[in-house]
């Protein structure tokens, strides 16, 4: 990430103001994060605000996603960040799945590269 991008807002500034606050420096003291975070993102403005709009209910009700091409490694960061931001629960099919998985033929089996959370 840039010094400057919008996404370290959430992650910088929290830092900053447990700090202050550890250290006696803050002027208020934060109680409620969850208030103070979802106030940072307000900040950020209108044009992100559809993004966290569909990011909160992903967030609220996480479904299984099936990633084919599991073993490409774009696809494997993307279904990290889908699990780590507790959007989707990724099941990563390797190439070869996706294959069968097209043809209509459903097929369970253990594979090398097959990975579930």
């Amino acid at each position: 990430p840039k010094q400057l991008d919008p996404r370290l807002v959430y992650f910088v500034a929290p830092a900053v103001a447990k700090a202050a606050i550890q250290s006696g420096v803050a002027r208020e003291p934060i109680t409620n994060w969850d208030q103070y975070e979802g106030q940072l993102k307000k900040r950020l403005g209108l044009d992100n605000k559809l993004i966290r709009n569909i990011t909160t209910k992903a967030q609220s009700n996480p479904k299984r996603v099936v990633f084919p091409e599991g073993d490409n490694v774009k696809i494997l960061r993307a279904a990290q960040v889908a699990y780590d931001e507790g959007v989707a629960f990724p099941i990563l099919l390797p190439s070869d799945f996706a294959t069968i998985a097209a043809s209509g033929i459903i097929i369970m089996a253990k594979h090398a590269n097959f990975q579930c959370w």
